[in-house]
């Protein structure tokens, strides 16, 4: 029994040594691989790179989406206390800050900058041809106080 013991602890230790010396064979393979004598860098998480160099990992932000430049456009602002304006838009949807109307150039649902801020194209109105771009605002004293003005504006290309 004890001949037996021996020998399956020596057949254990025997398989145990070679798993050892097969990773370090793998090792020496990815060092001796590499020009600089270096392993290959690790894999890193999207939004993160690597640096081989000085052993960093840096987080880099997205990229921001594409963006189309359409031109100068005059802003002005509506609210539902606007003769002939609704709480529905034209998509159907209840106004809400971030709601724009465009002309039908522009689909329901486009996404547009303006001054850093992205709306989305909700609504159309009678007065809003070429580039006019009316802003859904909750009060009338804000649509006042914002005026009318003109803005570069961009569609983003999602």
């Amino acid at each position: 029994m004890v001949i037996k013991n021996i020998k399956k602890a020596s057949v254990i230790a025997f398989i145990t040594i070679m798993i050892m010396i097969i990773g370090l064979l793998a090792v020496y393979e990815n060092v001796s691989d590499s020009i600089d004598g270096t392993c290959a860098p690790m894999p890193v998480k999207v939004g993160y790179t690597a640096d081989a160099q000085t052993n960093t990992i840096e987080y880099v932000p997205p990229a921001p989406p594409p963006r189309e430049y359409l031109g100068q456009f005059n802003i002005s602002y509506y609210t539902t206390g606007d003769a002939g304006v609704g709480t529905t838009t034209a998509s159907g949807k209840t106004v809400a800050p971030g709601m724009i109307a465009m002309s039908s150039a522009y689909p329901i649902g486009t996404k547009v900058e303006i001054n850093g801020t992205v709306y989305t194209v909700e609504d159309r109105g009678g007065a809003i041809q070429g580039n006019h771009i009316d802003i859904f605002v909750p009060t009338n004293a804000e649509a006042i106080a914002r005026g009318r003005h003109m803005s570069d504006v961009y569609r983003i290309n999602e």
